[in-house]
Formats: structure tokens, C-alpha cells, sequence
């Protein structure tokens, strides 16, 4: 007799596995296997009713997740439900399957850690694609091997983390620790030839940290801390790459470095004008015209910077900082709900990694705290990539913990699953009508 429930469960881990060996090389075929996988869940869900789920084990970090999403709903719906909001929240939606995918249907210990190992082989990969583009080609500008140059720093930012902790952790055995620092200088590299700055700052704080929290003795972290910050000043004596990358940060005709501020400063009036609703998702680069919001600074710097067009007018796409684009999209609500988000799984997990010295805790903490940094100088949503990945890797560790944790198998009630499945497909109903209205 075919085990039926054997071949669909199979069938759902085999299609998250083929998510993590093919998103960082082509993230379509990366999507479309974690969507099969979501698809066969949802089977799976209407035949069966075995799908484990503790809500309050894990509702501390999916509370925050969960509000956020809700407040983004209602300023689409405030806005009255325009196209490109709803587009916009359909990619936001669709990032977060894989986290979704493997909450639900992911509960084996072993299952987990092929899909750490193959998604970290993955980025492994692109750092060896990165070295060969800069030592061959010359190309002092390096990504990935289907990313772009900020893609891939955000992709580099999240790979760090993972390096650092496990070369901390206490139960490897000395030739895995050689091959962890092996793979950490190769990443280091990979981040200097990425050239991305901001990555460069979030990177020696990531090792300062780590620095501070393995070495006991205050003697030891002063003059380890002496010797990064020596390393860090002959690097900007001695090569001219980083040299030329430093002085541009205060280099006001830069054309980058001004842009930043420039940018920044639109969209915080933009906020200024819309503080309680903003002026809906996605809407950030039209409200700025329509409001008549863009300074002649801007202007004239979009001449020669990245740009969008409308009607033959340069308009800044976004402002380079994901508290004001939420802030000036959502109003008052939008940038809390994001701060609340970041800032919570960054606190939970920060105290779990206290409590029960959980060091995947303090990678996911890093993780975290990275990728807020780096939105204060860039927009993460620009690459979703990036943040599907983020949710990815925190939704393994959330399940890592439950699995070892949690003593007691709680069966959730299917109609909640079934929920969200619901809303899935309310999403992409309501995309495709739009979508229809607006093009007839």
C-alpha cells in the first residue's frame, strides 16, 4: 500500500531543500520550489491533521512579525486599495513562504540542519564566484552570481553572523574550527571586495562584539582590540580602495555621500506632511512628486545618480533608510510597527542568548541588528531577496529551539492554518482584480 502522508511529507522537505540549493544562484527557481513546497502543505493540511505547532512557545517573536504585516493591511486599506500597494504587499507576502513553510511543516532535527548546510553552501558559493570576478576579471565591485552588488552585501551581512558563531561554539572539533576560519576569512574578503561600506562598518562591529563577549580578561580585549584597530588604519593607509571609499564618506561632492543626506532629508518631509496615514505603500517616489516634496539639491544630484523617471521628471525611488521610507508610506503607525518588529526579535533573542547561553540565539540577535543597520543607510525592501533569506534563517532557528525545547507536541486546530492560507490567496485575488480594473 502507497504511504500516501509518507510521500507528501517527503515531497515537502525535498522542495524546501531544493529552495536552499538554488535561491542564492536564481531566486525564481528558488521561489517557485518553496511555493511548491507551501502548495503540498496545504494538501497535506486538508487531508491530515498532524501539524505541530506550539503558538505559545514561539508567540513572543511572531506577535511583533504578525502586527507588523496587520499594520501594513490597514494603511492599504485607508488608501483605498491601490494597485501598487497591493502589488507591493504580494511581494512582501510571497518573501515570507519560507518562513511561513517551515513553521508549519518543518519538525526534524536533522531536516534543519541540511537546510542550514545547503542555503550556507550556497552562499559559500557566490563568496568563491565574488574572489574568482575580482582576481580575474578585476572587477573591484564584486556580487553574487545572480545578485546585485547590494543584494549580495545584504546576503554577506547575514552569512557573517553564522561564521562568527559557530567558531565560538564550544562542541566543534579543532579541524572544523580551521575550516570555519578558513571560511570566515574568505568571507572578510568577500566584503572587502564587495565594496559596499556600510557592510564594512556592520562587519568590524559584528567582530568587536564578538571580540568583547569571548575574552574574559579587559587586558586581552584591549590589545585585541588594539591590533583590529591597526589592522583597520593600515588597510586605510595602504590601500588606495579603501582609502578612496573612507574620504568619500565626507567628500560633500561626492555624488553618493550627498545623495544619502539629500535623500533623506525629502523623504523625513515627506513624513513631515503625511505623519498619521503616510502616503501609502509603495507609493514613495509619486507622493514626491506629487507633493511637490523633491529639493532642487536632489534634483540636480538624481542628474548623475541612480534615479527613477515619471513623466520625464527624476524622482528618488527610495530614501535610502527604511525607518523614513516606512515612516513616510505608513505614517506614525508604519515606522513603529517596524522598530517593534526588528527591536523585539532582537531583544528575545538577545535574552535567550543570556538566559541559556544559546549561542544560535546570538547569531540570529546579529543577524538582526545587521540588517537594521544597514536600513538606516539603504532600503532592505529594494531587495527582498535579503529579507526572505533573513526570515528564512529565523524561522530555522525557531524551530531548531522548539524541536530541542519543546517536550510537549501541541496539534494546532487546522481552521488557523487554513487562515493564513486564506489570506494568501485573498492577497493574490485582490492583486489580480486590481490589476485587471486598472489596466481596463
Amino acid at each position: 500500500m502507497i504511504d500516501f502522508y509518507r510521500i507528501l511529507d517527503n515531497s515537502i522537505i525535498f522542495s524546501i531543500l531544493i529552495y536552499c540549493v538554488t535561491f542564492l544562484f536564481s531566486d525564481t527557481i528558488g521561489y517557485t520550489f518553496i511555493r511548491i513546497a507551501f502548495i503540498l502543505g496545504f494538501i497535506k493540511i486538508l487531508i491530515y491533521n498532524d501539524i505541530y505547532f506550539n503558538w505559545d512557545f514561539l508567540k513572543k517573536y511572531l506577535k511583533p512579525i504578525i502586527i507588523f504585516f496587520c499594520v501594513i493591511f490597514l494603511s492599504i486599506i485607508i488608501h483605498g486599495f491601490e494597485y501598487i500597494s497591493i502589488l507591493q504587499y504580494e511581494r512582501l507576502i510571497k518573501a515570507i513562504i519560507p518562513f511561513i513553510t517551515v513553521l508549519f511543516f518543518v519538525s526534524n532535527k536533522k531536516h534543519i540542519c541540511w537546510m542550514i548546510l545547503l542555503l550556507f553552501l550556497g552562499m559559500i558559493i557566490n563568496d568563491f564566484y565574488a574572489l574568482y570576478d575580482y582576481v580575474v576579471n578585476h572587477n573591484y565591485r564584486t556580487n553574487g552570481i545572480d545578485m546585485g552588488i547590494l543584494y549580495f552585501a545584504g546576503i554577506l551581512l547575514l552569512q557573517l553572523p553564522m561564521l562568527l558563531i559557530n567558531i565560538i561554539n564550544k562542541n566543534i572539533t579543532c579541524y572544523q574550527k580551521l575550516v570555519l576560519y578558513f571560511l570566515l576569512l574568505l568571507t572578510l574578503f568577500t566584503i572587502y571586495t564587495n565594496g559596499s561600506r556600510m557592510p564594512w562598518l556592520i562587519s568590524i562591529i559584528d567582530i568587536l562584539f564578538i571580540i568583547f563577549i569571548c575574552i574574559k580578561s579587559w587586558y586581552k580585549k584591549f590589545f585585541v582590540f588594539l591590533g583590529v584597530i591597526l589592522v583597520l588604519v593600515s588597510m586605510y593607509i595602504f590601500n588606495s580602495n579603501v582609502n578612496t571609499k573612507i574620504n568619500n564618506l565626507f567628500n560633500t561632492n561626492d555624488i553618493s555621500t550627498r545623495g544619502h543626506y539629500f535623500y533623506l532629508k525629502d523623504g523625513f518631509n515627506l513624513f513631515l506632511n503625511n505623519k498619521i496615514i503616510g502616503v501609502g505603500l509603495d507609493n514613495f517616489k509619486y507622493a514626491l512628486i506629487e507633493n511637490n516634496a523633491i529639493s532642487k539639491e536632489s534634483l540636480e544630484n538624481l542628474k548623475q545618480d541612480f534615479h527613477a523617471e515619471i513623466n520625464g521628471q527624476y524622482v528618488i525611488p527610495h530614501a535610502h533608510n527604511d525607518i523614513i521610507m516606512f515612516l513616510s508610506e505608513l505614517g506614525i503607525l508604519g515606522g513603529v510597527a517596524y522598530l517593534y518588529m526588528f527591536g523585539s526579535i532582537a531583544i528575545q533573542t538577545l535574552k535567550e542568548w543570556y538566559s541559556s547561553n544559546n549561542i544560535y540565539a546570538l547569531s540570529i540577535f546579529l543577524m538582526t541588528i545587521n540588517i537594521f543597520f544597514r536600513g538606516l543607510f539603504d532600503y532592505n525592501i529594494a531587495n527582498l531577496g535579503v529579507i526572505s533569506v533573513y526570515f528564512f534563517l529565523f524561522s530555522i532557528y525557531l524551530k531548531y529551539n522548539y524541536v530541542i525545547e519543546s517536550n510537549i507536541k501541541y496539534i494546532i486546530d487546522k481552521k488557523y492554518i487554513l487562515s493564513i492560507y486564506g489570506i494568501f490567496i485573498f492577497i493574490n485575488l485582490l492583486s489580480g482584480i486590481i490589476k485587471y480594473l486598472f489596466y481596463c
